[in-house]
């Protein structure tokens, strides 16, 4: 017990690494629709960033898991046992659309993901396909050669640009499962510190400048001090 009350030494935490949604969509049309199995990647990772899901909580999706009727949803088990719905986007619908009616797959029990041989997909398979992408794309979009891009990767991305759309922080958090909505709050931080690497690339304000426009002006100043 007194081993296990001993903290942690603390260090310096990477920051969230996440994509900008021209990254993110760079990667999605490296996905070829018509070779084998393109389809099928291009669903899993469609439907990875439009819920932000956990890796495994993909590769554990069956057909029965899927609303594809309006409003289309996606009901998914997180840790727990903990079930949340998630929203699909209109996009993710018509790409989900055209993937069950091309696959094999028949019974509402069937796994919605599965390998070559028609196993369940792992969180390793998962992956190595993302990474297969990720490698065309960076041929593309230069700006994601030096990103180290994982399935988690794409779960940032979702919760990033859902803030940045004003989407509320709770129903950000309900979106990607969390428990504790100080987990959230990380995102807020990052977006944040965003905004202060463009504030540093504002020009400042040129002094003789502004001299010149308080001289210009004097008449004006002196009526804002008397409010």
């Amino acid at each position: 017990q007194k081993v296990a009350l001993v903290p942690f030494k603390r260090s310096a935490r990477p920051m969230m690494q996440y994509l900008e949604v021209d990254e993110m969509n760079v990667i999605l049309e490296s996905v070829d629709t018509n070779k084998r199995n393109g389809l099928r990647d291009f669903a899993l990772l469609s439907l990875l960033y439009n819920t932000g899901a956990r890796v495994q909580e993909i590769c554990d999706l069956k057909i029965s898991n899927l609303r594809l009727d309006t409003p289309p949803l996606v009901t998914i088990t997180g840790k727990g046992n903990k079930t949340r719905q998630v929203p699909i986007w209109e996009s993710t619908q018509k790409i989900l659309i055209d993937y069950l009616s091309l696959s094999k797959l028949d019974s509402s029990e069937d796994l919605l993901f599965t390998n070559r041989s028609g196993r369940k997909l792992s969180r390793y398979g998962v992956r190595y396909i993302l990474a297969k992408y990720v490698q065309k794309a960076k041929l593309i979009n230069p700006k994601i050669k030096n990103k180290n891009i994982g399935p988690h990767t794409i779960r940032h991305t979702t919760a990033m640009h859902l803030l940045q759309s004003g989407v509320d922080l709770n129903v950000i958090k309900s979106w990607l499962g969390h428990v504790d909505v100080s987990t959230t709050h990380g995102y807020v931080e990052i977006d944040m510190e965003m905004k202060r690497k463009a504030l540093n690339k504002c020009r400042p304000r040129n002094h003789s400048n502004f001299q010149e426009f308080l001289k210009k002006n004097s008449d004006v100043i002196t009526w804002l001090e008397t409010l």
